[in-house]
């Protein structure tokens, strides 16, 4: 969980209104490192909850990002980078996954949904994502790759999002939400890149899944990142 003092910070930013005063402007491209961590730098924007929104601001400060729940901020939360397992823009949406749950309106939660208002963009979010902790460069183990990806079934096909990330493998639908699916790397039995364009990934358990990916395709350098992952899942397992 992130600490209790991570989270007092959000609630003495949101007490002051420091925060909401340095609005981001938008952006058609994602910001540097250095100017996504500006400190105060904020965006209105609405969590997703079962059966709602809540409307508050998300602060960057350094190494955490912060939700200033408007309402109600004691269900403010603090999200610390070292806490991130992937972060993504999907339909518009910012998605968020994390390693441990923090706590919002709906209880215990390791996904979370945003929507930015307001004119805004996520690219600062993005950019302090991806920018590593303390200024040192990032492991290969922690990247995380997104692609846009076709899913091949035996006839026909649907469309999403293809996430690599530190932990796991997800795929989730954008047409057919029962077809979205998550694999831990030690869950999976064999990948195979026919061509940069072309993903087999085949689980101990239920069916391949067959994807064509779009845009520049995943390279060579990548697919052996996986499978580095996947070995080493499986030797941590085995101990």
């Amino acid at each position: 969980m992130e600490s209790r003092g991570l989270w007092i910070i959000a609630l003495m930013l949101a007490a002051t209104g420091a925060a909401p005063a340095q609005v981001a402007q938008p952006s058609t491209s994602p910001e540097p490192a250095a100017t996504a961590e500006a400190p105060g730098r904020a965006l209105p924007a609405e969590l997703s909850i079962p059966f709602g929104s809540v409307r508050g601001d998300l602060v960057i400060s350094g190494d955490i990002l912060m939700f200033i729940d408007q309402a109600q901020p004691g269900f403010s939360f603090a999200i610390s980078r070292q806490n991130l397992n992937s972060v993504d823009i999907q339909n518009g949406m910012l998605v968020v996954e994390l390693r441990e749950p923090v706590r919002n309106r709906a209880g215990e939660t390791d996904h979370l949904v945003f929507r930015v208002l307001e004119g805004q963009t996520a690219d600062p979010i993005l950019a302090w994502s991806r920018a590593p902790a303390g200024g040192f460069p990032a492991q290969p183990q922690e990247q995380t790759f997104s692609y846009d990806a076709k899913h091949d079934h035996f006839i026909g096909s649907d469309s999403g999002r293809l996430i690599i990330g530190p932990e796991r493998i997800d795929y989730e639908s954008v047409t057919d939400i029962n077809q979205s699916r998550q694999w831990r790397y030690s869950d999976i039995k064999e990948i195979k890149r026919d061509s940069p364009y072309k993903i087999e990934i085949q689980p101990y358990n239920g069916d391949k899944y067959t994807f064509s990916l779009q845009g520049g395709g995943m390279e060579l350098s990548t697919y052996n990142l996986i499978v580095q992952r996947i070995t080493g899942a499986r030797l941590r397992k085995q101990r």
